[in-house]
């Protein structure tokens, strides 16, 4: 993978989710596991959906990045102001080297 590819910085976000002990009810908490760390955008897919009577813009990603083994499909990217779910993760030829995630954009 060439450095210079890695021209975007994507912030990657770890969502948690603990029990109040006084109330008992769920809280979701989201911290910054990486902030800026560079990759390659790519939009593979753009769409148009109508929900609740209003269109809105659905965007696919690739994201290519180095390898890092704290990154999981549960977590999300902040890319352009906007949030994407991780949908796949791949390890290219599972030589931990390259990192190739296909997100979707949350609204």
């Amino acid at each position: 993978m060439r450095a210079g590819k890695l021209r975007r910085y994507v912030t990657v976000i770890e969502t948690t989710w603990t029990d109040s002990t006084t109330t008992g009810e769920r809280i979701v908490t989201q911290s910054t596991l990486f902030l800026h760390r560079p990759m390659q955008v790519e939009t593979i897919e753009a769409n148009e959906e109508i929900q609740s009577g209003q269109r809105r813009m659905v965007r696919t990603c690739k994201f290519v990045s180095r390898y890092s083994s704290k990154i999981n499909e549960t977590m999300r990217l902040a890319y352009g102001g906007n949030t994407f779910e991780i949908q796949k993760m791949d390890d290219v030829n599972e030589a931990h080297r390259e990192l190739i995630i296909v997100g979707r954009q949350v609204t």
